[in-house]
């Protein structure tokens, strides 16, 4: 009739929508090895599908300049560590003359100071420059920085490496993946 009205009785029910959507599995952890100074590969231990260890070493960097220098620095360290070490054994040597007095002057006394404090200071500047190059000196090797498997490699030996745009090796840790999937709005 015209006047009816279908009824129902509301109840309570899970909402069931079947979806299906793209994903994309990501590794755990993922880096693009680059090189900090110029240099040429020397050795490549690794390449594609290797997998390794952190802290293995995965290229030699080959920088005759860099070396040069950390062995320059280091010599001039020792250089001045032995000037310090004079100049300190002299200052305290005055030091102890100087309990008799006369024995030593005072500007005498002072400028022996003066030299072992310039000294002391020219010696702590040289051991930080040795430090420098020393840890320039540790970029020479690159080493994995994880657990993973090495999934892309850039060079050969004798590339020249340094300021590329492209990393040397790219590193992946596989044994854990991210599952990435894209829901649309209308779906959260």
């Amino acid at each position: 009739s015209a006047d009816s009205i279908e009824v129902f009785t509301l109840r309570r029910e899970p909402v069931k929508k079947l979806l299906s959507l793209p994903a994309e599995l990501h590794p755990w952890e993922r880096a693009e090895l680059f090189a900090k100074i110029e240099g040429y590969v020397r050795e490549l231990k690794v390449d594609i599908g290797s997998r390794v260890k952190k802290n293995d070493i995965l290229i030699f960097i080959d920088a005759p300049e860099v070396t040069a220098d950390y062995v320059r620095s280091s010599a001039d360290l020792q250089a001045d560590q032995s000037r310090y070490h004079t100049s300190l054994d002299t200052y305290k040597r005055l030091m102890n003359a100087s309990k008799e007095i006369g024995a030593v002057s005072d500007s005498e006394l002072e400028r022996v100071r003066n030299q072992m404090l310039t000294d002391s200071a020219t010696y702590e500047a040289a051991k930080s420059g040795a430090n420098a190059y020393f840890q320039l000196k540790n970029y020479l090797v690159i080493r994995a920085a994880f657990d993973g498997v090495i999934t892309q490699r850039n060079v050969d030996p004798g590339t020249l490496v340094g300021k590329e745009s492209s990393p040397l090796l790219v590193l992946e840790n596989l044994t854990k993946l991210r599952v990435r999937v894209a829901v649309p709005e209308i779906y959260t």
